[in-house]
């Protein structure tokens, strides 16, 4: 799923508009060498599954394979090319509010590690924080350090999820709602807006949303926004449509198109019911 990873080669426009895409897309910094080698096993355990397409083709790009904790959030992603080996990892940790965990992810290919803290408050006046940070093999550690002007509205990495359920019933009477998304690999805090949008396919009983850059400027840059379709029962994540969260061998973040599949359980049990009080 989101998505931060920027190859080195591109120009800094290019880089940041496939970034801002790629966000809905940094591992552990340590990892066990045997999990390389038991990759295959470990995926075949995943609770959700998500294989993703390069856009407007049936050519299967990689897969992710996502993990869930006792309390049903995802902790752990995997994601491995066809032929079954690893590309990169990332795991996560989720708090209070759901849409601000911490996260880890490493890219085996390019060597790159990125991730995101949420840094608390010293004392009540002040912001909070958070702190971006991002390095490849060989490279130091680059980190910044960015106030977030209302907590409410930032969203880190995986927590795109919970926050759309936890907004549902304004989002669906169409009110948008603005966010901001700390891009590890550039040090920013970007403005951006989630809003409802028209389904142009897909299955029935489905909404659709897109998210977007609150910058006509950042709106030139990036071609198409994110879109994002979502099963009515349940509130679950059925596919994305944008620039994939990470590099393949050739350094470049593809557009892809990804399917995700869940486990034969009941809605309520497979997701976190919708938070938001019907208005």
């Amino acid at each position: 799923m989101i998505w931060t990873e920027v190859s080195g080669g591109q120009r800094r426009s290019a880089g940041l508009s496939c970034a801002i895409a790629g966000w809905l897309a940094a591992a552990l910094l340590h990892i066990p060498a045997a999990l390389g080698a038991g990759a295959a096993s470990q995926s075949a355990a995943a609770e959700i599954v998500g294989e993703a397409f390069l856009a407007g083709s049936d050519q299967l790009a990689y897969r992710e394979y996502l993990y869930r904790n006792t309390q049903g959030h995802i902790h752990r992603v995997v994601y491995e090319l066809p032929d079954g080996s690893l590309l990169a990892e990332k795991t996560l940790a989720f708090g209070e509010p759901l849409s601000q965990p911490s996260f880890r992810q490493q890219n085996y290919f390019t060597g790159r590690v990125i991730g995101v803290d949420v840094v608390p408050a010293e004392s009540a006046p002040a912001p909070l924080q958070v702190a971006m940070y991002h390095h490849a093999t060989g490279e130091a550690m680059q980190r910044t350090l960015a106030p977030v002007s209302d907590q409410r509205s930032l969203v880190i990495d995986a927590g795109f999820d919970p926050f759309i359920r936890s907004k549902w019933y304004s989002l669906l009477q169409g009110q948008k709602q603005a966010i901001q998304f700390p891009l590890a690999s550039s040090g920013r805090l970007l403005d951006m807006v989630v809003a409802k949008t028209r389904c142009a396919d897909g299955p029935a009983q489905t909404t659709c949303f897109r998210i977007y850059p609150d910058s006509m400027l950042l709106n030139l840059l990036l071609r198409d926004p994110v879109h994002l379709v979502y099963e009515n029962s349940g509130a679950r994540l059925l596919t994305y449509r944008g620039v994939g969260n990470v590099a393949l061998a050739d350094g470049q973040l593809p557009r892809v198109e990804i399917h995700y599949r869940y486990p034969d359980e009941p809605d309520a049990a497979a997701q976190m019911t919708v938070i938001e009080a019907a208005q």
